[in-house]
């Protein structure tokens, strides 16, 4: 009731679903296409994102009319995509079997370096924003586009602690953080 009339929209979405289901000991930002999959969690955590989305979308069918000017929806978070060292993912391998479907997805590129390495990421960036967004299944009455970064980071240092060569400095952080802006934004 809080929120009735205020126009906002909530998000309820999940954090790296390709992280989660790799072994991880300490911290999953630790995590990377290299980790090994953890079957149990192959197994699980699609069964628990699911329920989450199923939820999600038998509160809104229940609470439908109830609360005006207020929208939630549900999104995953992916991670990771398919090349020679990555064989299955989220994305192409859990999200277009859900039933029903998340009402979004967040590609969090944090982790898809290679597609946003270059002070020109669009190139690189919009098939794969593409791919993700031919792999989500249809859904009605949910705005488009239903596919979108929802989290970049450009870090100065890398995980051993040596400058990182593609951002050694604030002024190249802040470069690579606008093009992605931008590219995400145009797509």
């Amino acid at each position: 009731k809080r929120y009735e009339g205020t126009g906002k929209t909530f998000m309820l979405s999940t954090w790296k679903a390709d992280s989660l289901l790799r072994y991880w000991v300490d911290w999953p930002g630790m995590v990377n296409a290299s980790t090994p999959l953890d079957p149990e969690r192959v197994r699980t955590h699609p069964m628990r994102l699911q329920a989450q989305v199923a939820g999600i979308e038998e509160a809104k069918k229940k609470l439908a009319g109830t609360y005006k000017g207020v929208q939630v929806y549900s999104a995953i978070e992916v991670n990771f995509m398919k090349n020679a060292t990555v064989n299955f993912t989220f994305i192409d391998d859990i999200i277009p079997k859900m039933n029903p479907a998340p009402d979004y997805i967040s590609v969090s590129v944090t982790t898809l370096m290679e597609y946003v390495n270059d002070l020109n990421p669009a190139t690189k960036m919009y098939p794969m924003l593409n791919h993700v967004r031919e792999m989500l299944p249809p859904k009605q009455g949910i705005p488009e586009p239903r596919v979108f970064v929802g989290e970049f980071e450009f870090p100065r240092l890398t995980v051993e602690g040596n400058p990182d060569p593609r951002t050694p400095t604030q002024e190249s952080q802040a470069q690579h953080a606008l093009a992605v802006a931008a590219a995400s934004l145009s797509w």
